[in-house]
């Protein structure tokens, strides 16, 4: 389902060595249009029927809500998710200004809500995949599932949040994510003003790309970039994708995209985080 090709040599660490301008909150930009897709249980999912927005943690194991949490800057936030000690998973695009300069934002907070967080650090560079480029990212389908980053931190602050573990799904795994019996979770910043984590339960995938991107209908708004996209597996919530942006796909409208893990996952790994 997925392209099976080695992700390309990845761009150098970009070094933060001037002031922030911030995290670019917005879902993407422009309405982006989709080539022909591969649909994962089409017409399963009334798309009249999103997830329910909760600011409470249920899940049985619990959510790994500590080592998410907010890359600030001036003019927005994202969402991001400790994967290894020192490094957090995010959108590329939160690590450019509106101006389409890189912009790496000043700190990461883990477990943050109302003004409180576990534990802080200054983030020193980032990383993505070569070639990013945010007008480009906007106003075409090229970039979508190269719009993951990872930022490394100053401090290990992971060893204090947890870490959380990747995997990239294969054709069944997304299939039972789509048949409307075993939903994911997503959680983000969005909706609450970037002030408290806010979980999305049963979300559904809709349909699944050959660039590393797939659709849900979780709802996915400004503040979300980055976030989490989480399924249980083996009593542990592991990330299968992470939030990027909406779009149209033929006759679905505005639908939430997300980057799979395949994207990402052998450069985690390469890191150290835990892959499976």
């Amino acid at each position: 389902m997925f392209r099976q090709t080695t992700i390309a040599a990845l761009a150098c660490w970009l070094g933060c060595t001037a002031p922030v301008a911030g995290a670019k909150a917005e879902q993407g930009g422009a309405t982006l249009k989709r080539p022909s897709t591969s649909v994962v249980s089409a017409g399963k999912t009334d798309p009249r029927s999103r997830p329910h927005r909760v600011q409470t943690d249920r899940a049985e194991p619990p959510l790994p809500i500590a080592a998410i949490g907010v890359i600030e800057a001036d003019d927005g936030s994202c969402t991001a998710t400790m994967v290894t000690d020192t490094l957090a998973l995010t959108a590329a695009h939160c690590i450019f200004d509106p101006l389409n300069r890189v912009r790496v934002p000043e700190r990461f907070r883990g477990g943050y809500r109302d003004g409180a967080f576990t534990v802080e650090s200054l983030i020193i560079r980032a990383y993505m995949q070569p070639g990013f480029d945010l007008k480009r990212y906007n106003r075409t389908i090229d970039l979508d599932g190269r719009d993951w980053a990872l930022i490394e931190l100053a401090d290990p602050i992971g060893k204090v949040t947890g870490t959380v573990p990747v995997i990239a799904l294969n054709d069944r795994q997304f299939d039972a994510l789509g048949d409307g019996s075993d939903g994911f979770v997503q959680v983000g910043y969005g909706s609450s003003d970037g002030e408290a984590p806010v979980v999305l339960y049963g979300c559904t995938v809709l349909t699944t790309w050959d660039d590393y991107s797939f659709g849900h209908l979780c709802g996915t708004v400004a503040g979300d970039s980055g976030g989490p996209d989480l399924t249980l597996v083996d009593g542990k919530w592991m990330i299968f994708g992470i939030e990027s942006g909406n779009t149209d796909a033929g006759d679905m409208k505005d639908i939430n995209m997300a980057v799979s893990a395949e994207a990402f996952a052998p450069e985690i790994q390469k890191r150290g985080g835990t892959v499976h």
